[in-house]
């Protein structure tokens, strides 16, 4: 299905201004439309958290170069991965093939990401931008020239959360309950690296099914294990089920702390205050950090009724990169167009200190969070009190050997 918006009579943010004159600025584009395919799940666990607001996400910024560069109209398109791995590898080579996309952006689920990138993986008239996925994969084994992995990964989660929650004073012990899916692992694995050389330990682990959401006996094994931390390594409604009983359980209160390591805006919006207030994660991106961020969200908002969460203002970032890179090279994709998103920084106004390494990963500054008390929300969905900054090399560690891309330049 086909959506594209027209122009908004009047254009809002700091991202605009640049990126019309970016946009005036340019040579010749390739021929035909710029066109964007937003791989995402409509209607599934993660459609909150993604779906609709990615799609709105993208055309905000194929808007903010007013649908057009270099005399080159710009076409947004959606599909639906269904969180099924073979699904979105079919409907990444439906939007390649037969809607002409030049970028597929999204894919929310690391098994989605990695079904869509068995299919893009190498293909010189295909950029894939990754914005919703955790695994680690998609800048070690399955890395690609052609491949970015935007926002997070199981890496930057695990490790921020780790460091933001050491004692120094007293070992922690951490139970992780755990999606059995290659976000799930990725953040057992995670954790399991960052706690090595300290005193903290893993005293239990869980993984379980997708669809699950009967946690109670795995946080009632978790307490009986005196953990002093339950990690929630699973997103949407399965982080959201794990939260409620556990808060049932009166973890939080009773000496018992609670991360849910890949937690978004929508989760705190339908858990509301009570259940998720204290709850502690890394929020890569959050709309109230910035006056830019801010400003992104108020056109969102216009749109959506609502504020966009993480995955939303990762689209909207991933693709102004990509248009600017379009408009500087005048290609639609290919080894030119890779070559400029790696070597400009990311500078959009919401990202901080970001840029793209050899290995595709954007890394940049994250947020360690903490979900406000109701009383303490003055504004509508401003939930979040920012603890602290996490740097972005220290998040996202080394280049992972594991990509051939990175022995190609070491070479």
């Amino acid at each position: 299905m086909g959506l594209r918006a027209s122009m908004a009579g009047t254009l809002f943010g700091t991202g605009v201004a640049w990126a019309l004159l970016w946009s005036s600025a340019a040579g010749a584009v390739d021929d035909g439309e710029v066109v964007i395919g937003v791989l995402t799940d409509v209607g599934g666990a993660y459609s909150g958290a993604a779906g609709q607001g990615s799609l709105l996400a993208a055309e905000l910024a194929a808007e903010d170069f007013g649908w057009n560069i270099a005399g080159t109209d710009i076409r947004v398109e959606v599909a639906d991965h269904e969180n099924d791995p073979d699904v979105s590898r079919q409907e990444a080579e439906r939007l390649h093939q037969s809607m002409d996309a030049d970028l597929i952006v999204g894919m929310p689920s690391s098994a989605a990401a990695l079904g869509a990138q068995a299919y893009a993986a190498g293909r010189e008239d295909l950029v894939i931008i990754h914005t919703g996925s955790g695994t680690t994969r998609l800048t070690g084994q399955d890395c690609a020239a052609n491949s970015l992995h935007w926002q997070y990964n199981t890496r930057a989660l695990t490790t921020g959360i780790t460091e933001a929650l050491a004692d120094r004073d007293r070992s922690l012990n951490w139970y992780v309950l755990a999606l059995d899916h290659p976000f799930g692992h990725g953040v057992h694995e995670g954790i399991e690296q960052a706690l090595a050389g300290t005193p903290d330990r893993i005293v239990g682990s869980h993984f379980h099914a997708f669809g699950k959401r009967d946690f109670y006996p795995r946080l009632e094994e978790a307490i009986s294990l005196d953990a002093d931390v339950i990690a929630i390594g699973n997103a949407g409604a399965g982080l959201i089920a794990a939260i409620r009983q556990a808060k049932e359980l009166g973890v939080g209160v009773h000496d018992v702390q609670m991360v849910g390591v890949l937690t978004l805006l929508t989760d705190v919006r339908r858990l509301g205050l009570y259940a998720a207030s204290g709850l502690r994660f890394v929020s890569p991106y959050y709309w109230d950090q910035s006056e830019a961020s801010r400003a992104f969200a108020e056109r969102f908002r216009r749109r959506l009724g609502k504020a966009p969460g993480s995955n939303h203002i990762a689209v909207y970032t991933a693709t102004l990169h990509y248009l600017k890179a379009v408009a500087e090279t005048g290609m639609h994709a290919g080894p030119r167009v890779m070559r400029a998103m790696k070597s400009a920084p990311v500078e959009d106004g919401i990202t901080r200190n970001g840029r793209v390494r050899v290995d595709g990963r954007m890394i940049h500054d994250l947020n360690f969070v903490e979900v406000k008390k109701a009383g303490e929300v003055k504004q509508a969905q401003a939930y979040y009190r920012i603890l602290k900054v996490l740097p972005a090399e220290a998040a996202f560690g080394p280049l992972n050997p594991e990509c051939p891309l990175v022995e190609q330049t070491a070479g």
